[in-house]
């Protein structure tokens, strides 16, 4: 099958809504099996280990794996909706980012989020992939899509962000900010400058709050 490659230039504000098949909310529950440490890891779920760090994961269904690349500011429960829905046609693999989540941080040895997916992938036999990507997590499905073609079934970007776009003075004032707080220990500043952001999302301030925090700046 040849590569697929589709581009959603939702809206910032209603692309939760255009983008979800259904109405649901992010509702969600951990189960505490999933942190026993990776000796008692399934192939459904749980930690994976990669250089220097873990990654939760969940996996459900059979047949041609869907992979969910959530936003920043945001985890792997944004996809709730879509991992139920689709785990009955398909292998649907959620996880999320270093840094993110239940991931563990980044420490100070170089890493790729690209490499890291790969892995999962490898690790889950998942690969080749249909890649959904929303925000930053399509500039990470974009890069994935350049280091591993051969791993994507296709590609579908939702407001993705781009490797190489100039973003305007004000945004960068904004982001350095923000990445300056986070960098600083000062969580708190930090996501309140993010919140403040234009382009925030309004109506899930509850999952930002419920993050480790802005760990994405400098990707």
């Amino acid at each position: 099958m040849d590569n697929q490659f589709f581009i959603l230039p939702l809206g910032l504000k209603a692309s939760f809504r255009q983008l979800y098949l259904g109405t649901g909310s992010f509702r969600y529950s951990l189960n505490a099996r999933y942190f026993k440490g990776a000796s008692d890891m399934s192939e459904k779920n749980g930690l994976f280990p990669v250089d220097d760090g873990d990654l939760f994961f969940e996996s459900a269904g059979d047949g041609e794996a869907v992979v969910f690349l959530h936003g920043f500011g945001l985890d792997s429960r944004m996809w709730e909706p879509q991992f139920k829905v689709l785990q009955s046609t398909f292998r649907v693999v959620r996880y999320d980012f270093r840094g993110f989540g239940h991931s563990s941080l980044p420490s100070h040895a170089r890493y790729a989020h690209e490499d890291d997916l790969n892995a999962l992938l490898s690790h889950l036999g998942a690969a080749p992939a249909h890649v959904v990507g929303l925000s930053m997590g399509g500039r990470m499905a974009l890069r994935f899509a350049a280091m591993y073609p051969q791993s994507v079934r296709s590609l579908v970007l939702a407001d993705s962000a781009l490797d190489g776009q100039t973003w305007s003075a004000d945004w960068q004032t904004r982001w350095n900010g923000m990445c300056h707080a986070a960098r600083a220990g000062q969580l708190a500043e930090a996501k309140r400058l993010w919140l403040e952001h234009p382009l925030r999302f309004g109506t899930r301030r509850s999952i930002l709050s419920r993050t480790a925090g802005p760990h994405g700046c400098g990707l």
